[in-house]
């Protein structure tokens, strides 16, 4: 991977999936398993169940824009440990 590379890869995470709701970026960027870790611990998704993730949360968040404000890269990792997230949520319905 040339220098500068990754993070041009995390920047087309980021606007792909939350800017453009381009689902065949996950199957471009994302290995399977997608291994997620975060403050609510670690969990490991195949590549159709996270697309099914995306999909409820675009149903629900509108106009997301996310500013990285950290970024941190060692070899092919990309940490983000500082991002501001915005946008205009929608209330889940229910159908009986």
């Amino acid at each position: 991977m040339v220098a500068g590379e990754e993070w041009e890869i995390v920047g087309r995470y980021w606007d792909g999936l939350w800017r453009r709701r381009d689902l065949s970026v996950v199957d471009e960027l994302i290995g399977e398993p997608y291994v997620r870790h975060s403050s609510a611990g670690t969990r490991s998704l195949t590549r159709t169940q996270f697309k099914g993730e995306l999909k409820q949360a675009w149903r629900l968040v509108h106009d997301p824009t996310t500013t990285i404000e950290d970024q941190v890269s060692d070899g092919d990792k990309v940490w983000t440990p500082r991002q501001q997230w915005a946008s205009t949520w929608t209330r889940a319905r229910r159908r009986w």
